[in-house]
């Protein structure tokens, strides 16, 4: 594996440039990232370069281009699904934990409380490869795209 970096950058859009944006308290890589309501952005899981998973989130302010360290998830995980609700909180889905097992579990962070709530409702150990909602709010998972195979939860 390569060097992994703490540097984080930023695209404006606008001004077309990507620019330093400050270095995350961790090291990480294969997480995910999302745009919470507030405008700041949730960065959770991933690995370190010694293949250490990292529990704690981090949350970027953009407007004082700061990391705060947030909340951290039950379980370790890389190679995970992750959404961000209509509510404004935030689900975690399966992925590779601890000694490279899949995990079958379910987290949603709640960025107004800063807390983290598991589910372990997932039956069978599968690599999600993605997943999208019905328009109901039901989530529909699909597995191993190359045979079609889904599941709704």
């Amino acid at each position: 594996m390569g060097t992994i970096y703490k540097s984080c950058y930023s695209f404006s859009e606008t001004e077309n440039v990507i620019q330093f944006a400050g270095d995350m308290n961790f090291e990480r890589t294969s997480f995910a990232m999302h745009l919470l309501n507030s405008g700041k952005v949730l960065i959770a899981g991933g690995t370190t370069y010694n293949n250490i998973l990292v529990l704690s989130m981090e949350i970027y302010d953009p407007t004082t281009k700061t990391f705060t360290i947030g909340a951290k998830l039950n379980i370790g995980r890389v190679y995970f699904a992750s959404a961000k609700l209509n509510n404004g909180n935030v689900l975690f889905l399966e992925g590779i934990g601890e000694q490279g097992q899949i995990t079958k579990s379910i987290e949603v962070f709640n960025p107004m409380t800063n807390t983290v709530v598991l589910n372990t409702i997932i039956v069978e150990k599968l690599i999600l490869y993605g997943f999208s909602f019905y328009g109901n709010g039901r989530l529909k998972r699909f597995v191993n795209c190359c045979y079609g195979i889904f599941q709704q939860l």
